[in-house]
């Protein structure tokens, strides 16, 4: 099979959770099958690093896209939400649409919703559209914690302009992919086509079980997230004000020195709003297994968003404990509270569930080998890439 695949950014470096799964399933399909990656990038900088992807791509083909303020993307408002419209120009589906008839491609593959739009183009091969979460859940989410009136109102009505979209893309691909059952179950009542679960996961060569012989002190908690995501921008927000001085006074209760970590890119705003000496922000990381090695408990209490989420599949894979949220878990088929992380739903049980980790070395070791267990069958790349295959062969042999 020759497949296109159509990125809305290069998917190197691994440092956020749509590049990582652009790349891992790039990566799988590349072992059976020649893919040509088709990008858009927005620094010269990251053209350097296209050695990482180059041993995988038969070819790359780049697009430069526009500034998040250009007048541009304000014309094209009209016709799709602001997060699509950044992507969306005429020259690009030209080009896109001349490489599916020049190339002999077999399938043209979009990855996530900020590209979404491309998927209702006149290709003359099937489209794959992988979907990484359901958008306008997000936004959903986020609009209803908004308490001030006029803003509230619109972003509710951006939701619906979200809404309304996104389910048209999943009606136009021939074939769509989600990350959870969920997710799956929505879009399929949506479009009346079968969606086939491909979900988020982990390399399992890299990320291993880190040796805890020697108790941690300060005790660490970290988290770990992009905070130009609106649900790790919230997550967060809500760690360092309402759990953080809960989980911080349980502790010393038992007489448990400890530490609050915070890892991931756009932190100068989290800097901004804390002045606690036991709150390290430590922005980008280069390989945040350094991260994972100085750390007694992952913590994930996400409010918003929908999926699955890396942070979480990263720390089961490194044998650490998880304490999370139903959001948080939402989509991790086989990982159940008590048996492979913690599940609360508020700012005090999040706290207690932490205390209960820190203070009883057994619960702590059983959530993190039965957790690792998981990870390993059912969420290494290896085993999802071989489930990606098999939906590519049978598409293509279908449309033959």
């Amino acid at each position: 099979m020759n497949i296109l695949y159509f990125t809305y950014d290069i998917p190197y470096p691994l440092n956020s959770g749509g590049k990582i799964r652009a790349y891992y399933l790039l990566r799988a399909l590349s072992k059976h099958h020649k893919v040509t990656l088709f990008s858009f990038y927005r620094t010269e900088e990251q053209r350097k690093l296209l050695g990482n992807l180059e041993k995988y791509c038969h070819a790359i083909k780049l697009v430069k896209r526009r500034p998040l303020h250009s007048f541009a993307t304000f014309l094209y408002l009209p016709y799709f939400p602001f997060p699509a419209a950044l992507y969306y120009s005429p020259s690009v589906y030209r080009l896109l649409r001349n490489e599916t008839i020049q190339g002999k491609y077999d399938a043209l593959h979009i990855e996530s919703f900020y590209t979404s739009m491309y998927s209702d183009g006149d290709f003359p091969i099937p489209t794959v559209l992988g979907t990484e979460n359901i958008e306008w859940h997000v936004y959903d989410a986020y609009a209803k914690q908004q308490r001030a009136i006029g803003i509230h109102q619109l972003l509710q009505w951006e939701v619906s302009r979200i809404k309304k979209f996104e389910e048209h893309t999943w009606r136009m691909a021939t074939k769509c992919l989600a990350v959870s059952k969920e997710n799956a179950e929505e879009i399929q009542k949506v479009t009346a086509k079968p969606c086939v679960v491909i979900p988020n996961g982990v390399n399992t060569s890299e990320f291993t079980p880190i040796q805890q012989s020697v108790k941690k002190s300060p005790y660490t908690l970290t988290f770990v997230g992009n905070i130009n995501y609106l649900q790790n921008k919230d997550a967060a927000g809500w760690l360092i004000a309402d759990i953080w001085p809960k989980v911080h006074h349980l502790l010393n209760e038992e007489g448990i020195a400890s530490r609050l970590l915070i890892a991931g890119a756009a932190t100068d705003e989290l800097r901004a709003r804390t002045k606690d000496p036991h709150i390290s922000i430590l922005g980008e990381v280069s390989d945040i297994r350094s991260v994972y090695k100085k750390t007694d408990v992952v913590l994930a209490p996400l409010r918003i968003g929908s999926g699955t989420k890396f942070k979480i599949l990263e720390a089961a894979a490194c044998a650490i404990p998880v304490v999370t949220t139903p959001t948080g878990c939402e989509g991790l088929t086989g990982m159940t509270h008590e048996h492979e992380l913690l599940v609360a739903t508020d700012a005090e049980s999040i706290a207690a569930s932490i205390k209960r980790i820190a203070t009883s070395d057994s619960l702590g070791r059983r959530l993190a080998q039965n957790a690792h267990k998981r990870v390993v069958a059912s969420y290494s790349w290896d085993a999802i890439g071989s489930r990606l295959v098999a939906v590519y062969e049978e598409l293509i042999n279908h449309h033959r």
